[in-house]
């Protein structure tokens, strides 16, 4: 077995690829480096001893290392890009300091306490919001550090920004936080399903667009937050949202924001999708026919001009702009 996988290993790419003498001593002064990680302007100093004098340059050593699993290096922001890690486990363990059923959690300590923090640690094992205070105590680092943990997680969909009720109190919701079961009521009103391909939902998509969507809520009351099914108020409507394995269905009370939520919804997969999953997700939305109880296609539900999603109402510009986004989309 031993020789089969060295054999195998050997047929790699990255094994067979042979690298310049100045990209191992590179890599070997950042491993010296004290710290787990680095600030990419002092990356670009250790670079320039060594003639690598363009961010493209350092940027393409610094993406092989990563795939190799040497560091971890993103730059998907700005917040990413600032910051080169050289030990990976220091990454994995700094995550896994928020998540209470960890090994390596301290959540629950006299610390927390001491500090002043007992009510930020009620919200996040309450209603799985973690503040920035919070954060900053558990991961007892310098701002730059902080600020790229924060993004690491958003982009690894394991937190999403909680907008609610302004932002004079930084918080965030944690996906793997929200409990199992809530009781959340059944609602009469409008359906629609979107389910996505092959089955599958990623891992902190829902928890995103549930924050998303509250956001764009004018009223902040408290929401009913759960793994597989929450219900909160959009335009001082109640919503619905129930989750299965790869496929959530959302229900609305009022005939007249019906479009317009859908509008939201989807704009808001296609930001995720955007940002996030690099458009590997896609997904097929039905809308229900009220007059009897089936979902039609959205294509169809378009040219058959279906009620309530397509019906000329009183929702004026928000009717248009929907109308318009669906066309795009189709």
């Amino acid at each position: 077995i031993v020789n089969m996988i060295n054999s195998k290993s050997l047929q790699l790419e990255h094994v067979k690829t042979k690298l310049p003498l100045r990209w191992l001593r590179f890599l070997d002064v950042m491993l010296e480096t004290k710290g787990p990680w680095i600030h990419f302007s002092r990356v670009r100093e250790i670079a320039e001893t060594f003639g690598f004098v363009t961010t493209i340059q350092v940027t393409q050593m610094l993406k092989y290392f990563d795939k190799l699993g040497v560091i971890v290096y993103i730059d998907a922001t700005e917040a990413l890009r600032n910051v080169v890690v050289t030990d990976p486990e220091w990454l994995i363990h700094s995550l896994s300091l928020i998540t209470p059923n960890s090994n390596d959690s301290t959540l629950g300590t006299d610390g927390i306490i001491n500090a002043g923090l007992e009510k930020d640690l009620e919200n996040l094992l309450n209603k799985s919001l973690m503040s920035r205070d919070l954060l900053e105590y558990l991961w007892n680092g310098e701002r730059i550090q902080v600020e790229f943990l924060i993004e690491v997680m958003k982009q690894s969909l394991l937190l999403s920004e909680w907008r609610v009720g302004g932002k004079d109190n930084e918080k965030y919701l944690v996906a793997d936080l929200l409990p199992e079961n809530v009781e959340c009521g059944p609602i009469e009103g409008h359906r629609f399903t979107i389910s996505f391909k092959n089955g599958f939902l990623p891992d902190g998509v829902y928890e995103r667009l549930l924050c998303l969507s509250l956001s764009q809520s004018n009223d902040p009351s408290a929401p009913i937050l759960g793994k597989s099914s929450s219900k909160f108020k959009f335009e001082n409507e109640e919503v619905l949202v129930e989750k299965t394995e790869g496929e959530m269905v959302f229900t609305v009370a009022a005939r007249k924001i019906s479009a317009l939520f859908l509008y939201t919804v989807v704009s808001i997969l296609n930001k995720i999708n955007t940002e996030v999953m690099n458009a590997r997700l896609s997904w097929n939305i039905m809308l229900e026919n009220v007059e009897n109880n089936t979902f039609v296609a959205l294509e169809e539900a378009r040219d058959l001009k279906l009620e309530p999603w397509f019906s000329d109402d009183d929702q004026g510009d928000e009717r248009s702009s929907f109308s318009d986004f669906i066309n795009n989309f189709l």
